[in-house]
């Protein structure tokens, strides 16, 4: 009765200590990696705004603009690039997954 809800309340709090943080640890370190990408989206154009020299075209600054588009800097993940879009989705699936766990115990405990 009482007491066996009283130790699945206790385990169940226990479990989330354990959890959590190293959770929230890799939900900050995704969201991290993800604002560095976004970042490095940006390279390019303030390259492209540099003025070296009283030139209007700089075709040696537009050959750099262009390897640094190309190259895609920033983090990756099993060849997916890790962008601020990635990690919401990644939020969104784990508060899914934990909204179905929670409401799984707590529909057992009754």
């Amino acid at each position: 009765g009482d007491l066996h809800t009283a130790d699945r309340s206790i385990d169940f709090i226990l479990w989330a200590a354990w959890v959590v943080p190293p959770t929230s640890l890799v939900f900050i370190t995704v969201f991290r990696a993800a604002v560095v990408t976004e970042q490095c989206h940006r390279v390019p154009a303030l390259v492209n705004s540099w003025i070296f020299e009283d030139r209007e075209i700089d075709h040696e600054k537009q050959h750099v603009v262009q390897y640094i588009r190309h190259s895609s800097a920033g983090f990756y993940v099993k060849g997916m690039r890790v962008t601020a879009t990635w990690a919401f989705k990644l939020y969104y699936l784990s508060g899914v997954m934990i909204f179905t766990l929670i409401t799984q115990s707590v529909l057992k405990m009754k």
